[in-house]
Formats: C-alpha cells, structure tokens, sequence
C-alpha cells in the first residue's frame, strides 16, 4: 500500500476503508502492505551521514545548490562558500579521501562516506592523500582563488553525491551549525537555489530517518500514534510536521496539501518543496503519496505501512510535480 490517509478517501470507499482498518489492526493484510517485489523484510537504503560545514564558522553561501535536469545538462551541481584565500579547508564528516589532485586542471579532493555520500572540495591545495583516513573537522588543505563564477575573491565549491546523485550538501549539515547566510544574488544575478527555509523543512524531516511508519501517524509537534500499532508519521504527516517547524500550517492529507502553495516548474524543484505522486487510476484531485524534495532526483518520505521515514529516489512513473510553500 502506498502512502494514503483514510481523511482522504472518497464516500464511496468508506465501506471498504473501514473493513482495511479492522485488518491493519490485527495484521491480517500484511502480505498486501508492500508494493511488487517488496515484503516486511525490507532493509531501507543507509541513513547518509551528518556533515559540517568545511571551513570555519558559518560562511556565507554566494551561489546555491541548482541541480542540472540531466547528466549533461547545465546546473550547480554544489554550493560555493565564501572564505579568504588560504582559509582551511576541513572534512565534513568522517571517510576516506578516495581523490587529492587535479582533476581537469582543477586542484579537487574527494572523500568517501558511509551511506553512499562522496563529498568534494575544490579548488583546493590538498595537504592529505588518497587513502587517508579522515574525521569531523580534520585538515584536508587550503582554499585556493580564482574558482568560476564566484562573485568573491574565493569561494569553496564543495558538492555532494549520494548514490550516485548530486544532492544539496546544506541538506546534510547537522542543525546547520547557525543561520545559513545566502548573500541575496549570485554571481549569475539568480537567487541562491534553495532557501534557507526550505533547508530548514528538510533539517526538521531528517530529524526522524528511521521513525516508523504509522497509518494516519504525525502532526505539527512530532510522530502519533494512528491506525496502526506504534508512533510515528504517514507521509503527509511528515510533511506537514517538516513545514510547521517553519510556521506554515498545512491539512493532513496529500490531496489538500496538493491544493496549497505555488506549482514547481518541473525540474527546478528545490530542497524542501513537497513532491507529489498520482497514478492513472486515481481522480483527477487525488494524490496517494507526497514526500520532501531533496534535489538530485531525492526525497524524504514516509512510504508505506511496514517502512521507515527514509531518503530514497523520487517515483518517477507516478511524480505529479511539486508546490512549494
């Protein structure tokens, strides 16, 4: 079963919803609670790391993340971070540098995390190897100046792939280490892609990876108990929880919230905008499932009876866009 909330049901259907809550409750359905090729047994992707910011203090962010809508297409695929010249540039969370070097003419180091996270740093005079092992906070080199379209005099870009997906590395900071600076325009006279509110609904999402699944679970103060045994959020539980944490009060099912906010242009979501998902069979108003865009192609979501509150690729046969709040 994908993500639904029995508030959102049609009449017609009510007779049928209430005989699926008796069986939720005394677990008699549960061979149906998986979509095809999944079961009970089902290991969620790995939790990706925390990070830091990699120079010191909280610098500002002169250009956001603006993900590319193809491999080869034009983008950020990174943030850069103003700092002097010569500032210290420091690992972002615990790996291995798996790259210290030029990279096409330019000076990149690479580090391998756990959950599938690689991060990059560039343009840096790297003081440490391939190889070498790595923490919080450890000196990886110097920052460099002269990096391409940064306004200032230096800039870090530093970028982040999971799974293979460049992600926005400001979703990845641990409570952000202080208020996120985005200096108003960037060197292309755009907005820094994605707003410090919205990194602060994917910060209040990421807090509960790996909190249960629960039918009708979640409001604005946290997981609930539902329909199912346990606490813990539905997917526009979570969502709805994600975006009161920044003052925005949104119903709890993903058809209404579908009805609220401004539509995403697709491919130019942003960290934070929900993502919503409609299949053939439902009503023209009717979205199953909704989740927090992560960029990349990622979202956080609660998907389904049986799961946890994870981050995993968006659906791509059943995705209906993205409103943003």
């Amino acid at each position: 079963m994908r993500c639904l909330d029995p508030r959102s049901l049609r009449p017609i259907a009510l007779l049928a919803g209430e005989l699926l809550a008796v069986l939720l409750a005394t677990h008699l359905v549960a061979g149906l609670l998986w979509p095809a090729g999944a079961s009970a047994d089902t290991v969620p992707p790995p939790t990706p790391p925390t990070l830091v910011w990699p120079l010191d203090g909280v610098p500002p962010v002169v250009r956001g993340f603006d993900p590319p809508a193809g491999p080869y297409s034009p983008g950020h695929r990174g943030v850069d971070l103003a700092a002097p010249a010569g500032a210290p540039v420091r690992a972002a969370g615990s790996g291995r540098v798996v790259y210290a070097g030029d990279l096409a003419g330019r000076p990149v180091v690479s580090i391998e995390h756990s959950g599938g996270l690689r991060t990059t740093y560039e343009p840096v005079r790297p003081i440490v190897h391939r190889g070498d092992a790595v923490t919080y906070g450890t000196l990886i080199g110097t920052l460099i100046g002269g990096h391409p379209g940064c306004p200032m005099a230096a800039c870090l870009h530093w970028g982040a792939l999971l799974n293979g997906q460049y992600v926005d590395p400001l979703t990845l900071l641990a409570g952000l280490g202080g208020p996120v600076r985005l200096l108003p325009l960037d060197g292309h006279g755009r907005r820094s892609g994605g707003s410090a509110r919205g990194l602060a609904v994917v910060l209040a999402a990421r807090r509960w990876l790996g909190t249960p699944y629960v039918f009708a679970g979640g409001d604005a103060r946290g997981p609930t108990t539902g329909t199912e045994p346990g606490i813990g959020f539905d997917c526009s539980g979570l969502t709805l929880y994600a975006w009161a944490q920044v003052g925005v009060s949104l119903p709890h099912t993903a058809s209404g919230q579908h009805r609220l906010g401004q539509p995403v242009p697709p491919g130019r979501e942003q960290p934070g905008d929900l993502v919503f998902f409609h299949t053939s069979g439902d009503q023209p108003d009717y979205y199953h499932h909704v989740g927090i865009a992560l960029g990349g192609g990622l979202m956080i979501d609660a998907p389904h009876s049986g799961a946890v509150v994870r981050i995993e690729q968006i659906w791509p046969a059943e995705y209906a866009g993205a409103r943003r709040y």
